[in-house]
């Protein structure tokens, strides 16, 4: 790019990529540094999440922990989490946790395929 200046600065810990008005930061994932990006806002809010779906039901719980390893990037767990606990108040409490039981019997993990169970009726036929 023609009058714009790069300045790199890396260690083993961080990289900073800065460029005119562009300012992108990403920071360490250790814990041990406890610095304050979007990682440790990222996970901040995920225990938010599992504290939530733990009091729904430890199966919910387990289903978003499972999904959130499904996601390849902190955002989409959050979303996904959010759009999962959001379910609860469309459908109800106990045919959430059976669909939960249903997708991860079935290895579907994230909202669409959880929303589609719920919408298709899947989790019926399951029901004692």
């Amino acid at each position: 790019m023609m009058g714009t200046q790069w300045r790199y600065t890396i260690n083993s810990d961080k990289l900073r990529h800065i460029a005119g008005m562009i300012h992108l930061i990403t920071y360490s994932e250790k814990p041990t540094h406890k610095l304050p990006g979007v990682l440790h806002e990222y996970r901040i809010r995920m225990d938010d999440v599992y504290r939530k779906a733990r009091e729904i039901d430890p199966v919910v719980e387990e289903y978003i922990k499972l999904v959130t390893v499904a996601q390849k990037y902190p955002a989409q767990a959050v979303r996904s989490a959010d759009g999962i606990l959001s379910l609860v108040e469309c459908f109800g409490h106990d045919r959430m946790v059976l669909a939960c039981q249903i997708a991860m019997e079935l290895c579907l993990f994230g909202f669409n395929e959880l929303e589609s169970l719920l919408v298709n009726r899947e989790d019926e036929k399951y029901h004692v």
